[in-house]
């Protein structure tokens, strides 16, 4: 991509999309099964199948090849469902956040090809204009968690506070939050 501005030429290079952690840790699991921790100030490029986790007090920003940006807040999941660079400049980014918060800025194409997807609630809903600014936040309490029943609430505790030891629902019964 290439533009002009005050009579220089400003070429935009497509980078390898990257994750780096800006505070605490972030665990990155790729598609092969590998695991890597990443400290703050550390750095993994990212494709397709990976699985990116900021623990309590941490966070991460997501560089993509287009020039967006994604930044995830403390105990954070997202899964990179597609990740690709096609012919000319079409990028095609596709993710889906499955607890946590983002918060992402699309850089603008005018590639028919292109697209950015950020999917939530069960990868049904699709978040994304180019050129937009926004936010999901799936960290908030659940209202109504009396409701639930303890399969539900089972995966809720799974889901927004990491607990994958809990197998035994019986204790769930009279639990409120």
């Amino acid at each position: 991509d290439v533009g002009q501005t005050q009579g220089k030429t400003i070429t935009k290079e497509r980078i390898n999309p990257y994750v780096l952690s800006t505070q605490g840790k972030t665990i990155v699991k790729s598609g092969d099964g590998t695991t890597t921790t990443l400290d703050s100030q550390q750095k993994k490029n990212i494709e397709t199948e990976d699985k990116i986790r900021t623990l309590a007090n941490s966070s991460a920003t997501i560089f993509w090849s287009d020039g967006s940006v994604t930044r995830l807040g403390e105990k954070t999941n997202i899964s990179v469902l597609e990740l690709k660079n096609g012919v000319n400049d079409s990028t095609q980014v596709d993710f889906s956040i499955s607890e946590g918060k983002s918060w992402s800025n699309l850089g603008r194409t005018m590639d028919p090809d292109s697209y950015f997807k950020q999917r939530y609630g069960n990868n049904e809903k699709v978040a994304a204009v180019r050129g937009t600014i926004f936010e999901i936040n799936l960290s908030e309490p659940i209202e109504n968690f009396e409701s639930l029943n303890n399969e539900q609430r089972l995966l809720w505790l799974k889901q927004v506070y990491g607990i994958d030891e809990i197998t035994d629902t019986v204790y769930l019964e009279n639990m409120t939050i």
